[in-house]
């Protein structure tokens, strides 16, 4: 149960409190208590809540196509947090990424591709041509020849 407390505060801390709880969206009465409970060397038990957001309808496109399941829950929150602009880029560039690292565990995980904007990121990808019948493989760092591959 908790107890009813009056308390004497000076206009100046009522003035910096007031505006902290515009700043923070807290009761006055709530700023007040921290305010008192920081001075007396306590911690209160304060955690900020995330606004729920909605699961964006591509979002199981995206888990699909991405194809390593881990962190479901926070990749989910992430990216329906993103614009449409961002999202329509992502499923530009993700096939590029996919076709980049098809093995599964040399990709990022999903949480980290999505917290780093790796649809920002140059896509090294392995060209394989074919020339006068024999295969020759390139990739973007350098170039190999027939004789280099004893072909």
């Amino acid at each position: 149960m908790k107890e009813n407390r009056s308390f004497t505060i000076d206009s100046d801390i009522a003035g910096y409190l007031d505006k902290k709880c515009e700043l923070e969206n807290r009761n006055f009465s709530n700023m007040v208590e921290l305010f008192v409970m920081q001075g007396l060397g306590l911690k209160p038990k304060l955690k900020a809540k995330k606004a729920k957001v909605e699961e964006h309808p591509r979002f199981q496109e995206f888990w699909n196509l991405y194809d390593k399941k881990l962190d479901c829950a926070k990749c989910k929150d992430k990216f329906s947090r993103l614009d449409e602009e961002t999202i329509n880029l992502i499923f530009e560039k993700l096939p590029f990424y996919i076709q980049s690292t098809p093995d599964k565990k040399f990709r990022k995980n999903p949480m980290t591709w999505l917290n780093g904007q790796c649809w920002n990121d140059e896509v090294q990808l392995n060209v394989v041509t074919l020339q006068h019948d024999s295969v020759v493989q390139q990739s973007n760092n350098s170039n190999w020849h027939e004789e280099d591959l004893g072909l």
